[in-house]
């Protein structure tokens, strides 16, 4: 008889029940979801995701969350703080306008079944890139003899006026230079963290000038803080060029290595 139980309890334990598909009961299959996504930021894109869920409990035990997480997640900020993951979405299916820096990103679905908790994690690569750095940038006088920048796509599409669309304004004075600066080392304000970009700047005939990062077109240098102060009302730049370790600034007071 102990025999007999011994059989019965071992044939308990070796039980592999199984879906008809093959996967084990009590567990939460994820499918349906690509390994990398590309999608292009500000222009109104969306990334729809709609995975299968295959679970040991009802639908209706069943919670979500799509998360985004780039290179700082997990790293402590200036004050402190850790950088925790976004959450972009908590149901199922994922219908998100992606409107995040350019870069590259985990993105990760979370489904948990109620009410043990249980979670399982579905990840993907998400690259996000925006079209100011994707084309030819094209340096025009406004027709009030101002400057400003076109851009014409690798995909053929046009952006035009992308001076006055994203800063607001053209620059004023007719154009004077545009220059390709790449991988160029700066200060970012937004994280007070030195970081790497391929940028563009412009200069005009009355002294006016704009150093903008291609990644989303956001202004990295102008008048205001080229120098770390105000220029001289006197000082005009003509161009900018790199060299091996600094970004360099030609006016007509001298020549600045930034």
């Amino acid at each position: 008889m102990l025999l007999a139980a011994a059989f019965l309890l071992a044939g308990c334990f070796d039980d592999d029940s199984t879906y008809a598909d093959g996967n084990a009961v009590g567990e939460i299959v994820v499918t349906g979801m690509e390994e990398n996504y590309s999608k292009t930021a500000y222009i109104g894109e969306m990334l729809t995701i709609t995975p299968e869920v295959q679970s040991y409990v009802d639908e209706q035990n069943m919670t979500y969350r799509w998360l985004l997480l780039d290179a700082n997640t997990g790293t402590e900020d200036k004050q402190g703080n850790v950088v925790e993951p976004t959450v972009i979405a908590t149901e199922k299916n994922l219908n998100y306008e992606v409107a995040v820096a350019p870069g590259t990103y985990q993105l990760r679905l979370e489904a948990t079944a109620s009410p043990s908790g249980y979670t399982v994690y579905k990840t993907a690569m998400l690259t996000v890139r925006t079209t100011f750095s994707q084309g030819f940038y094209v340096l025009k006088e406004t027709a009030d003899g101002n400057t400003d920048l076109d851009l014409l796509t690798l995909e053929g599409k046009q952006g035009e006026n992308l001076m006055a669309q994203v800063g607001g304004a053209p620059l004023k004075g007719e154009p004077q230079s545009l220059t390709p600066l790449y991988s160029m080392n700066y200060i970012n304000t937004d994280n007070d963290q030195m970081e790497n970009t391929n940028a563009i700047a412009v200069t005009t005939t009355t002294g006016d000038m704009k150093v903008c990062r291609t990644s989303d077109f956001k202004t990295i240098f102008d008048r205001s803080n080229i120098r770390f102060e105000e220029m001289d009302n006197d000082e005009k730049p003509y161009g900018f060029f790199l060299s091996v370790m600094y970004m360099n600034m030609l006016t007509n007071k001298g020549l600045y290595s930034i």
